[in-house]
């Protein structure tokens, strides 16, 4: 065989060998430890629960479509979604939790200040994913309102007379209702509230 020959056919051979090993595909070249164009999705791992004003870290995860591990992966992206939103009173405004990335892992400490069913994170680079929903707990009761309450729903209680019920100022024949609610305005459930008089009997 011709030397010309044995060399075209060898390169043919080495050429094939790549092509059947995977080496020189694009999805390969921007696999694991690739550059941002080869990202897919997001992982995002979030608590079981969450407490309103405790912090808690997440740890994201950059994938390509293969759900390969983008170790190149540096950024830029963006955290968002209704784990940060603001407080119900309005002391807290909307936090801001920044990534910080290693080898295709970002990490970022939040805090919830609203209590909800099922907050979610969000991660926005090229590629945007969102978490499953997880709960938000009320922080601990901090105060008791009437009408003032940020979210009240019943009134001041009225002037009554001596032994009679208390009833509402919104509506007549209303039961009084008193609000438990944490430092951030979140409503709390199963605090037990005892109210004294002290005119009784005058």
């Amino acid at each position: 065989m011709p030397r010309r020959l044995l060399a075209v056919f060898g390169a043919i051979v080495i050429l094939a060998g790549l092509l059947i090993s995977g080496a020189g595909r694009p999805a390969d070249v921007f696999g694991a430890g690739g550059p941002a164009n080869g990202l897919d999705h997001f992982g995002i791992p979030v608590p079981a629960t969450a407490t309103a004003g405790t912090s808690f870290e997440i740890r994201v995860t950059a994938y390509d479509r293969r759900d390969r591990v983008l170790t190149g992966f540096v950024g830029p992206a963006t955290l968002s979604g209704t784990a940060l939103a603001a407080s119900p009173n309005g002391a807290v405004q909307a936090p801001v939790a920044t990534l910080s990335w290693v080898d295709g892992v970002g990490t970022a400490w939040v805090t919830s200040y609203l209590s909800q069913a099922a907050a979610t994170l969000t991660v926005t680079g090229t590629v945007s994913s969102t978490s499953v929903g997880f709960p938000v707990q009320p922080a601990a009761a901090t105060a008791l309102h009437f009408a003032d309450a940020q979210n009240a729903f019943n009134g001041q209680p009225v002037d009554t007379k001596f032994n009679n019920p208390i009833t509402s100022s919104l509506a007549t024949g209303a039961a009084v209702k008193v609000l438990a609610l944490d430092a951030y305005g979140n409503r709390v459930d199963g605090v037990s509230v005892t109210i004294d008089d002290d005119d009784a009997g005058v």
